[in-house]
């Protein structure tokens, strides 16, 4: 892993170029430090924080090389966010450029979904929109605008990104014509939403604020001043969230330089003191960053601006006859001219004023001509609307009556709907009724069984105890005939023996009484056993053992 990052460095000092006695010492010691610590690192994840630092440390042509390096390697650490964030600086940096936009639109899509993705994704539309406004003809401009407007006419999103970037696209383009009266009344619907944005967006609102502050500058310098000054906010909160991230390098230096700057060019509604305020914020920034003093020494704008709020046309002249066909101030040329025209005027230099009235008539009638285009273009602009929104109201009326047609379908329904269930209701009323009266009738028929069941079960009991007392009964006459068949009978044998014995004995002496008495004894004796017999016969019919014989 380690040889991999080598590899790494040595591919980016070869790709970058890196002409180390082009910087100042500083920068110089900084860079050879932050190379030196990111050849020793061992993985994406360790590398990425000082990757970071380099970008910010670098020049912009160079950062903006190792910034594609440094968003594969936060995306190979799982660091989504660093990613996302440096894919943010990229679009801003590549704006010019729409395959670069698309390819880093396409990169942020690759990314899991999160609030931050789709942040990511609007941010870029929107530098696709300056793309569009600033580097477009007048053709092609006016065919998006009317797209754009159709669009938001007749099926504005639902989702707020898709309207921020829509509404952006609208107000960037119209904020490229002369005539761009309806550019305000889109601006202050933007801002409304993008106003209630997470605190966390601070791309997006960066981006609107000072797309904002441009456009206003020409038409409401106030609306200009509050967006910028919102901007200073967001961009101090910005820093401090980079300062907690470790980006101690990251330098805001331009970004307030720029603010300030244009803050000083509406000093006609400022007041003295705040002049000053924001004239030394600028001279702080010209004194921390190179890049920001170059920029300075080529178009001393606050410099202009402190002069002639000051009335100083004699420190103003100067600087305006030098830079007020600046590049940098090709936007403002005219009011430029302005100015010079009115500092020459002061200082009674007649021929610096001639030629700054010959240049601003002929700036003027440019513009007057543009004006003229932008008029005409707005007629367009408005029949389209009208065609648009005339589409959109038939579209509405057709709607409308297909609304009705279908609510007297509904209706209709309806009605037959309540005719059955109100049949449906009587006949589950009388069901319900012969339901209740079976149910009752059940319910005694239910109450009948349950007595019948007891009184059976009692019976049944009953008879139980019958049957027990009877075959009780039955046991005893069986016992009892046991008894007769073995405790009477044998002894009713020996005494009948015993008689015989006596008869046998007397024989025919003269104790003929005793013989008579023992002929009794035997026949009684005979007798008794016989019923004894017939007893036993009787138990043996009742038992069915009784044998039968041939």
């Amino acid at each position: 892993m380690k040889s991999h990052f080598l590899q790494a460095i040595i591919l980016l000092v070869t790709v970058l170029g890196l002409p180390l006695g082009a910087y100042c010492q500083g920068d110089r010691v900084t860079i050879d430090s932050l190379y030196h610590q990111l050849s020793l690192m061992r993985t994406a994840a360790d590398s990425l924080p000082v990757m970071c630092n380099l970008y910010d440390v670098l020049p912009r042509d160079k950062s903006t090389k190792l910034g594609h390096l440094v968003i594969e390697t936060a995306d190979r650490a799982g660091h989504p966010s660093e990613a996302l964030d440096l894919i943010r600086n990229q679009a801003n940096r590549y704006m010019r450029s729409d395959s670069m936009l698309k390819e880093l639109r396409a990169r942020a899509l690759r990314f899991p979904e999160s609030e931050e993705r789709t942040e990511t994704i609007t941010f870029i539309r929107m530098m696709q929109n300056m793309r569009k406004a600033r580097y477009s003809d007048r053709e092609e401009r006016n065919k998006t605008l009317t797209e754009y407007i159709k669009v938001m006419t007749l099926e504005p999103p639902a989702d707020k990104y898709e309207h921020i970037a829509l509404l952006h696209g609208i107000c960037m383009l119209i904020s490229q014509e002369p005539n761009g009266e309806m550019l305000g009344v889109y601006l202050d619907s933007l801002s409304s939403i993008v106003n209630k944005l997470p605190a966390s967006a601070f791309s997006i609102r960066n981006a609107f604020g000072v797309h904002a502050a441009v456009a206003y500058m020409m038409t409401s310098p106030h609306k200009s001043v509050a967006c910028d000054r919102a901007l200073l906010h967001d961009v101090s909160r910005l820093e401090e969230y980079y300062h907690e991230k470790g980006r101690k390098f990251r330098s805001y230096s331009p970004t307030y330089y720029t603010v300030y700057t244009r803050l000083l060019s509406n000093f006609e509604i400022l007041d003295s003191v705040t002049i000053e305020k924001y004239y030394e914020k600028v001279k702080e920034c010209v004194e921390e960053d190179d890049a920001v003093r170059a920029t300075y020494e080529k178009f001393p704008a606050a410099d202009i601006y402190l002069a002639l709020s000051k009335g100083d046309y004699a420190a103003a002249l100067p600087l305006l006859k030098k830079h007020y066909d600046s590049p940098s101030n090709r936007f403002r040329k005219r009011q430029m001219l302005g100015y010079l025209m009115r500092a020459a005027e002061n200082q009674g230099d007649l021929e610096t004023q001639r030629v700054a009235a010959t240049l601003y008539a002929n700036l003027l009638e440019e513009e007057i001509l543009e004006l003229g285009k932008g008029m005409s273009q707005d007629l367009q602009l408005a029949y389209a609307v009208y065609n648009v929104k005339n589409k959109y109201g038939d579209m509405e009326l057709e709607k409308k009556r297909e609304l009705a047609s279908m609510q007297r379908k509904v209706i209709t329904i309806t009605s037959c709907a309540l005719v059955v269930l109100v049949i449906l209701l009587v006949i589950v009323f009388i069901l319900y009724r012969r339901n209740r009266h079976l149910v009752k009738h059940l319910a005694a028929s239910n109450r009948s069984l349950q007595t019948e069941s007891e009184n059976l079960r009692q019976s049944r009991a009953e008879s139980i105890r019958a049957r027990d007392i009877a075959q009780k009964a039955n046991n005893l006459k069986s016992d009892f005939i046991k008894n007769m068949s073995y405790e009477v009978k044998v002894p009713l044998q020996a005494i009948t023996e015993y008689s015989h014995l006596i008869a046998d004995c007397v024989g025919d002496t003269g104790h003929r009484h005793l013989k008579e008495f023992a002929d009794l004894v035997e026949l009684n004796s005979e007798l008794l056993s016989t019923i004894i017999n017939d007893v036993l016969r009787l138990s043996e019919i009742d038992s069915a053992s009784m044998p039968v014989q041939a």
